[in-house]
C-alpha cells in the first residue's frame, strides 16, 4: 500500500466519516471523539476537505452527549473560517439529520440556514454550498432535507448577478449542477455567462460548448458550441488528471458529433457503412453484425463506442462510467472485474470478443 495515494487517503477519511456517525448514534462518545482526532489529522493534509467540516463533525458529537457547551464552541471555531456563516449552518443541519440530535438543535440550525440562504447573496457562500453540495452528490449521501438545501442553494444563487461571481466560485457552482442530474438543467443558465467574463477559461467553454450541443428539440448555435469545444480541446490537451483526461475524450467525441450533424445537413443521410470504414475493417463488421443480428441498434456504432472507451486509461474509464453509474453501483462492478484478474479496459475489450465472463 501507498500512504501517500489519493484514492486510500479518501478510504481512509471515508471509514472515518462512517465510523463516527455510527459511533455517535451509539451514543459511543469516547470513541466518537477518537474518531474524530483521526479525521482532523487525515483532512489536514488534504486541501480538498475545508477544516471547518471537522470542527461541525465535532460539535455534531458534543450536541448528541448533550454537552452544549463543547458544541457552541466547535460551532464558533468553524463560523470564523468563513465569509459567511451559511454553509456551516447547512453542513450542520444535514449532521443534525444524519446523528439523530435533538429537534431543537435541529430546528435551530435549519432556521440559521434558511435566514442565510434567504438574504443578500455571496459569491463565497455559493461556492462552498456548491462544494458542499457535489461531495454529497458524487458520495450519493442521502438524509432528508437534502433536496431542499439544493433547491435554496440554486435560487440563491440565481439572484446574484453574473458580473457579482468569483471566478473559483462559479466554476464551483457549475461543476455541482453538471454533477447532478436533478439540476443539470440549470447548468446552461450560468454557462453563457460565464463564458462571456472568462473567454480562455477550459472549464467553462466546455460546459458552454456541451449545453449548447445537448439543446435537443431546440434551435442551438452551433458555430458557438464549436468555437467553445474546439478552444477547450486545445486547452485539455495537456491534460494532467484522469478527470481532465475523460473530458478530453469527451469533447473530442462532441467535435465529432458536429461534424456528424453538418455533413448530414449538407449532403442529406449518411451512409452508416461510410460513416464507420475508417473504424473498423470488414472482419470485424461482419462479427458486430452477426452479434447484433435481430436488435434494433446497429451492433457498429455500439462496438466503435465500446472500442473507443476500452482503449482509455482504467481512471478515464472509470471517470466516464462515474457519470452514469452511481458510485455503490460503479464499486460493485469493478469488485467483480477485478475478481476475474482484470482491469476496466481489459474487460471491455474481452466483452468485444465474447470472453467475458457471465
Amino acid at each position: 500500500l501507498k500512504p501517500r495515494d489519493p484514492i486510500l487517503a479518501t478510504l481512509k477519511i471515508n471509514r472515518c466519516l462512517s465510523l463516527i456517525g455510527h459511533l455517535t448514534r451509539k451514543r459511543q462518545f469516547e470513541a466518537a471523539r477518537e474518531q474524530v482526532a483521526e479525521y482532523r489529522e487525515l483532512t489536514s493534509r488534504n486541501e480538498d476537505v475545508p477544516s471547518f467540516y471537522c470542527d461541525l463533525i465535532a460539535a455534531a458529537v458534543e450536541y448528541k452527549a448533550k454537552r452544549e457547551s463543547a458544541a457552541e464552541e466547535f460551532v464558533r471555531r468553524a463560523e470564523a473560517t468563513l465569509v459567511d456563516p451559511t454553509p456551516a449552518w447547512a453542513y450542520l443541519t444535514s449532521l443534525a439529520v444524519r446523528y439523530r440530535l435533538p429537534k431543537g438543535v435541529k430546528d435551530l440550525y435549519v432556521d440559521r440556514m434558511q435566514a442565510g440562504l434567504n438574504g443578500k447573496p455571496r459569491s463565497e457562500t455559493v461556492g462552498e454550498l456548491a462544494r458542499l453540495l457535489r461531495r454529497m452528490q458524487l458520495a450519493d449521501l442521502q438524509y432528508t432535507g437534502r433536496y431542499t438545501l439544493e433547491r435554496l442553494t440554486l435560487a440563491y444563487a440565481e439572484r446574484m448577478a453574473q458580473v457579482k461571481f468569483h471566478e473559483g466560485d462559479l466554476l464551483d457552482l457549475m461543476h455541482w449542477l453538471y454533477s447532478a442530474p436533478r439540476w443539470r438543467h440549470a447548468l446552461e443558465r450560468f454557462a453563457h455567462g460565464a463564458v462571456k467574463r472568462f473567454p480562455d477559461h477550459r472549464w467553462f467553454q466546455y460546459f458552454a460548448g456541451g449545453c449548447e450541443i445537448e439543446r435537443a428539440g431546440r434551435a442551438r448555435d452551433v458555430q458557438f458550441a464549436r468555437w467553445c469545444l474546439t478552444r477547450a480541446y486545445d486547452q485539455f490537451a495537456k491534460a494532467e488528471t484522469p478527470e481532465e483526461q475523460a473530458v478530453y475524450y469527451k469533447i473530442e467525441k462532441m467535435l465529432e458529433a458536429l461534424d456528424f450533424d453538418e455533413r448530414r445537413s449538407l449532403f442529406g443521410p449518411i451512409d452508416m457503412d461510410d460513416w464507420y470504414e475508417d473504424d473498423m475493417d470488414d472482419e470485424e463488421m461482419g462479427e458486430n453484425e452477426a452479434a447484433g443480428a435481430g436488435s434494433g441498434a446497429d451492433p457498429r456504432r455500439f462496438a466503435t463506442m465500446m472500442k473507443w472507451i476500452g482503449d482509455l486509461p482504467d481512471e478515464s474509464i472509470e471517470a466516464l462510467l462515474g457519470e452514469a453509474i452511481p458510485p455503490s453501483d460503479l464499486a460493485s462492478i469493478k469488485r467483480f472485474i477485478e475478481a476475474q484478474g482484470l482491469t476496466l479496459g481489459q474487460y471491455i475489450a474481452q466483452g468485444l470478443s465474447g470472453e467475458a465472463p457471465q
